[in-house]
């Protein structure tokens, strides 16, 4: 009897401790549990473009997400004394139209906005005259391209500029324009982008020192990058205060896809901040319901090929193209043997508007449809002398 009422005494203790453990961690002080950060990359107007990630599918994330509050980019100036965004910003056809889906989800959430760009970022703008120094440094830029590369088309300096000016802005380009969330919330896409800056910001200036003449340029470069690293930590810091003012909370921060690795590198080791990705909490059932109900055949057509007076039946599948903005319509070729998709030369030769394809080196951006395949600025090589 002793020894079962020893026994019956150590599982009470037991229970007791156990108990008084779990007491104390939801009596933990609120104060010190972190408050959960979701940076959600937006695109800008290309919202309206994508159909993989539109104003309404942005909206749709984060009412999933139930945020306890929403920072969005915006400076003082364009919010009003409640951190509601302006009136003129809350219409979906904008050109912010991540403002609009913000603002809508706060206001069916009934939850508080708050800004969190630089608070004078207007008047930094006009004071620093931000917008005609960068006008100045492209025409800069491109002056300077083209002499080196009339001067060595082959040039180590030729190559790490195309990796900034060409290949990143390609890659990137096709990613805004037919990304889904979860692309452009991803490290792939953060990669892209701090290549990007680091050969504009960082590797370029270097390679100017080499040609005299340039000198304004390179100093409008360091500018552009002094101005992104002020305006990214004022923008982090303002996370963090209002991270400190929702202990074990969550917040998501709408901002442009540009700020995600360097806003995530400034919090990743802040204490009262918890880093998550809006897919990492919810997977939504609108990206369910975005895949497709049934694959379609695209349309094709098939060509003969005559040689020494014998013709051979369906010796090619030929598949339509449309260019956007043009009434006619062309057709490539599926070949299975061909170890990548490229334009012929004579396509240049087109009289085209740029806003169906975009020409760059040995490089087109094309807009269109090629069969049921909707193209959106995807990239092309093209073959010269065909």
């Amino acid at each position: 009897m002793a020894k079962i009422f020893r026994i019956s005494v150590l599982v009470l203790l037991c229970c007791g401790l156990y108990a008084a453990g779990n007491t104390t961690e939801s009596n933990a002080p609120e104060e010190t549990k972190k408050t959960e950060v979701v940076i959600i990359g937006t695109i800008h107007s290309a919202h309206h473009k994508n159909p993989n990630y539109s104003p309404d599918t942005l909206k749709e994330i984060i009412l999933s997400l139930k945020p306890d509050a929403i920072l969005n980019e915006l400076p003082l100036s364009l919010v009003d004394s409640n951190g509601r965004p302006l009136e003129k910003f809350r219409s979906k056809g904008s050109s912010c139209p991540e403002v609009w889906a913000a603002d809508e989800a706060a206001m069916e959430l009934s939850i508080k906005q708050i800004p969190f760009d630089r608070p004078d970022r207007q008047e930094n703008f006009k004071k620093t005259k931000y917008f005609e120094r960068e006008k100045r440094a492209n025409k800069t830029a491109k002056k300077w391209y083209e002499q080196i590369k009339k001067e060595d088309p082959n040039s180590t300096d030729i190559k790490i500029t195309l990796l900034w000016w060409r290949d990143a802005e390609i890659a990137h380009g096709h990613l805004m324009t037919n990304g889904s969330p979860e692309i452009i919330n991803s490290k792939t896409f953060d990669s892209i982008i701090r290549i990007k800056h680091s050969v504009w910001y960082d590797i370029l200036p270097s390679v100017l020192t080499k040609y005299p003449g340039y000198e304004t340029l390179i100093e409008d470069w360091h500018f552009a990058r002094d101005q992104w690293c002020e305006r990214n930590k004022i923008m982090a810091d303002n996370i963090i205060e209002a991270a400190k003012d929702h202990p074990g909370k969550r917040l998501v921060i709408a901002t442009g896809c540009y700020h995600r690795y360097i806003l995530r590198d400034l919090l990743r080791d802040e204490p009262c901040v918890e880093l998550k990705e809006y897919w990492e909490i919810v997977k939504p059932d609108f990206q369910e319901s975005q895949k497709p109900k049934s694959e379609k055949w695209a349309p094709f057509e098939w060509a003969n090929y005559t040689t020494g007076g014998k013709t051979y039946p369906k010796a090619a599948i030929l598949i339509p193209i449309q260019l956007e903005h043009l009434p006619k319509t062309y057709w490539m070729q599926l070949d299975t043997g061909c170890d990548g998709t490229f334009f012929y030369g004579i396509i240049q030769q087109l009289n085209y508007p740029d806003e169906s394809v975009a020409k760059r080196d040995n490089c087109i951006t094309v807009s269109g449809e090629l069969g049921n395949y909707r193209l959106r600025s995807v990239p092309f090589r093209v073959k010269p002398g065909l």
